[in-house]
C-alpha cells in the first residue's frame, strides 16, 4: 500500500510533465479523476496511520500529487498567452495572410485557399485540443456565431495536425481527439485543418488562442490574444452587427 501512495503522485508528476511537453491530452475528465487520486491517497494515509512521519509523508506526497495536477491543468503554452508575444504575428490594417486549409472532417482533400471575400467579416480562431482556454471559449463562439451568421459574419477554427508527426495513426488518433471534443461541445461553426502549418506560422499562432476579424477584401482589422482578446473582438463585433 505505502508503495502504491508513493507511487500514484508520482504517476500524476509524470503525466503532467508530459502533458506540459504536448505529448498527452485528455479533457475535461482527467484532470478532475487526478485531483480525486491526490487527495484520496492521501486522505487514507492520513486516516490509517495517523503517527507524525506518516502524516507529514502524506502532506508530501499531497504536495506532490497537486504540483502534478497544476502542470495537467495549467502546463502548457497556454500560460503564456496574456505575457508573451514576441511570435510575428499579423498587425491590425495589414493584408491577411494566405490561408490554405481543409475541413476538419475530410482532411484528405486537397487544401483550398480559403476566400475571405464571401462575407463582410470573418472571425479566424486558431485553436488545439490541448489548449484549455481553447475549448472553454469555444462554446461562446459558437453562440455569438448562431446569433449573428445571417448578418453577413463568419467565424472560422483552424487547428494544426501535421500528417508526418508520429505517423498515420497519431494523426487519427489527434482527429479522433478533435471530432470528440467538436462533438461533446456541438460546435456548428466551421473547423479546418492545417495540415501544412503554413497558416498557423503565417499567423503567429505560436500561443494560444488567438483570433483574427478579416474584412472582405482580405485586410485584417482586429487581432485577438488570448481568451480575453477573443472576448474583446466578439464584442467589437457586436457593436459592428448592430
Amino acid at each position: 500500500m505505502d508503495g502504491l501512495l508513493i507511487g500514484a503522485p508520482l504517476i500524476v508528476v509524470v503525466v503532467g510533465s508530459l502533458k506540459m511537453l504536448g505529448h498527452f491530452s485528455w479533457y475535461p475528465l482527467g484532470d478532475f479523476l487526478v485531483m480525486g487520486i491526490i487527495i484520496g491517497l492521501s486522505g487514507i494515509l492520513f486516516i490509517r496511520r495517523g503517527q507524525f512521519f506518516n502524516l507529514r509523508l502524506g502532506l508530501s506526497l499531497f504536495a506532490i500529487g497537486w504540483l502534478g495536477f497544476k502542470e495537467m491543468n495549467f502546463g502548457n503554452q497556454t500560460n503564456k498567452e496574456e505575457t508573451n508575444y514576441n511570435y510575428l504575428v499579423p498587425a491590425e490594417g495589414s493584408p491577411a495572410p494566405i490561408l490554405k486549409i481543409q475541413p476538419i472532417k475530410n482532411p484528405s482533400v486537397v487544401p483550398e485557399r480559403y476566400d475571405f471575400s464571401q462575407n463582410k467579416w470573418t472571425m479566424v480562431n486558431f485553436w488545439a485540443s490541448w489548449c484549455n482556454p481553447c475549448i472553454q471559449e469555444m462554446p461562446i463562439i459558437d453562440s455569438f456565431y448562431q446569433q449573428n451568421r445571417s448578418k453577413g459574419l463568419e467565424i472560422i477554427g483552424v487547428t494544426q495536425i501535421k500528417p508526418n508527426a508520429g505517423g498515420a495513426n497519431k494523426m487519427n488518433q489527434s482527429l479522433e481527439r478533435e471530432w470528440s471534443i467538436l462533438g461533446l461541445l456541438n460546435i456548428s461553426y466551421p473547423i479546418f485543418l492545417d495540415q501544412s502549418g503554413d497558416g498557423v506560422s503565417a499567423y503567429g499562432a505560436e500561443v494560444l488562442p488567438i483570433s483574427f476579424i478579416v474584412d472582405h477584401t482580405g485586410n485584417i482589422l482586429k487581432v485577438g490574444r488570448g481568451t480575453s482578446g477573443t472576448m474583446a473582438l466578439l464584442e467589437w463585433l457586436d457593436e459592428q452587427l448592430e
